[in-house]
């Protein structure tokens, strides 16, 4: 079925509406209209896939990420910055409209990090045995299906330097890991 996207939620995902029902949407923006099929439905919302992109959003970029598609991490790196600055703006004063009691004040621009890449000083990463190397990485959106990762591009230096260092200790002293079904 088709979707017009009309805005984006808190996690990235884009929001259109089935029969009045917010539906969400992962990688799709607010102006696009997307084929999609219904995952799951719940009394007050809708999860679904995206099938074709029928109608792009200008905003949509190429994702400087090689694994971006498979990665959970980084829900809306295909979306120009300016444009997220715009929704992340658009989100809060939401936020501050559902829950204030009066007049929302007015809100402020929000400020680009001058490196879009190579600024994230914190990290969770799942670790995970692979082909007896126990590796880090990310979940696949909305899965378990866990994805190895070697480096990520928005963490600063001293971020993956830590993280390559505490993988090392861990397949030296053979640390257990969990792996999902």
């Amino acid at each position: 079925m088709k979707i017009k996207i009309e805005k984006m939620g808190i996690n990235g995902e884009g929001i259109g509406y089935i029969d009045r029902l917010p539906t969400f949407i992962e990688n799709a923006y607010p102006g696009e209209i997307v084929e999609a099929e219904i995952i799951k439905r719940f009394d007050r919302y809708v999860i679904a896939k995206r099938l074709e992109l029928i109608q792009q959003s200008p905003h949509r970029i190429v994702s400087p990420c090689p694994i971006q598609d498979q990665c959970g991490g980084c829900s809306i790196m295909t979306l120009s910055l300016e444009q997220q600055l715009k929704e992340k703006e658009k989100l809060l004063y939401e936020s501050l409209r559902k829950y204030m009691s009066g007049k929302v004040p007015r809100i402020r621009p929000i400020v680009a990090n001058p490196s879009p890449l190579g600024y994230r000083n914190q990290c969770k990463f799942p670790i995970s045995l692979n082909q007896g190397t126990l590796t880090s990485g990310m979940y696949k959106p909305n899965s378990n299906y866990f994805v190895s990762i070697d480096h990520c591009i928005v963490h600063d230096a001293d971020v993956e330097r830590v993280r390559k260092e505490v993988m090392r200790l861990s397949n030296e002293y053979r640390l257990p890991s969990f792996n999902p079904p």
